[in-house]
């Protein structure tokens, strides 16, 4: 007798998402994975999402994915994707947001790694980001634009420190491991931010172990007119790397992993040290600096260049590292 295969609950927030929704119905309907349900959340839209997810739900149920939509104030990304997984009866959780593009092998793909790997909670895949503009245009895989992302080494320790990518639709978790530690099918909503959801879902899941695969499964769609991408300032970016920051340390906190919040600190004291020489913020740049607790030849010579030190010792810092780097 064939052995049957996990539920697995695909969980998306909307909010305002109306044009964006045929899409994501196409790509729901073509998804080859069975037995497979769909919880929406329609969060607080002012447009007519409502009436559009109703309609698409009747042809998800019709083609045998059973398909819920629940409506509720706005809550941010995180509380509607709460109000998701509290809907939801799945084993396996994946979340979708609205706007980007999933290939039909999506949810397959994912879930036959946990199916082969029972003793991992999460798995993860690659993907490609594109701009809204034209999407049949690749960009760059989420494995190139992290650079320094290796499979070989722990995922769970390059997601503290923002090594790997956690976009909605490239991982998969396992339901019994969150509703253990959050005490039932919820996400705890991060104060730092009420729209990062991501991370309370794939960072405790990742800690039991997770498995990769190179296959790419998805689309990641940039909105190119939206004011927070063309936003490059320094001080949006700060702001962005403290919010990251503190929703890592949350969850750590809740892991009781305080070696790792330690490692954590340092990393994001070391982007920031980054950030401020690159926008030459001078202030900032010393202040970051006195906060690390070991400072390398490259932190060394960045402090004395931000600062206008001698010319001599510039050279001679410049050349040292040269002469390191021969034998490192």
């Amino acid at each position: 007798m064939k052995k049957r295969k996990p539920l697995v609950s695909i969980l998306t927030s909307c909010y305002n998402g109306s044009k964006f929704i045929k899409q994501y119905g196409e790509c729901l309907l073509a998804q080859s994975y069975r037995p497979l349900e769909c919880i929406i959340v329609n969060d607080g839209s002012k447009d007519d999402s409502a009436q559009k997810l109703e309609k698409l739900a009747i042809k998800a149920n019709t083609a045998g994915i059973s398909t819920k939509i629940v409506n509720q104030d706005n809550q941010g990304l995180a509380g509607g994707i709460s109000t998701a997984f509290t809907n939801s009866m799945g084993e396996y959780l994946i979340c979708w947001d609205i706007d980007d593009i999933f290939d039909s092998n999506n949810v397959e793909t994912l879930a036959n790694l946990l199916i082969a790997n029972p003793k991992v909670g999460a798995a993860l895949a690659d993907g490609y980001h594109v701009d809204d503009s034209n999407p049949g245009i690749l960009l760059q895989s989420f494995s190139k634009r992290h650079g320094c992302f290796s499979p070989a080494k722990s995922i769970y320790e390059q997601l503290i420190c923002a090594k790997v990518w956690n976009w909605a639709g490239s991982y998969m978790v396992r339901a019994d491991i969150l509703t253990d530690l959050y005490g039932g099918r919820r996400i705890p909503i991060p104060r730092a931010w009420k729209n990062a959801q991501n991370l309370q879902l794939l960072l405790p899941s990742a800690k039991i172990g997770c498995v990769y695969t190179p296959a790419h499964i998805m689309k990641y769609v940039r909105n190119t007119s939206s004011l927070i991408n063309k936003d490059s300032s320094y001080e949006r970016q700060l702001r962005l790397m403290n919010i990251f920051q503190a929703i890592r340390r949350e969850l750590l906190e809740m892991l009781g992993e305080d070696n790792s919040i330690e490692k954590l600190n340092n990393h994001y004291t070391e982007i920031r040290l980054v950030l401020a020489y690159t926008h030459h913020r001078v202030n900032d740049f010393n202040r970051e600096y006195k906060q690390l607790t070991t400072k390398s030849i490259e932190h060394r010579l960045f402090h004395a260049l931000i600062n206008h030190q001698s010319t001599v010792k510039i050279v001679f810092f410049r050349l040292l590292n040269k002469i390191l780097k021969l034998f490192i």
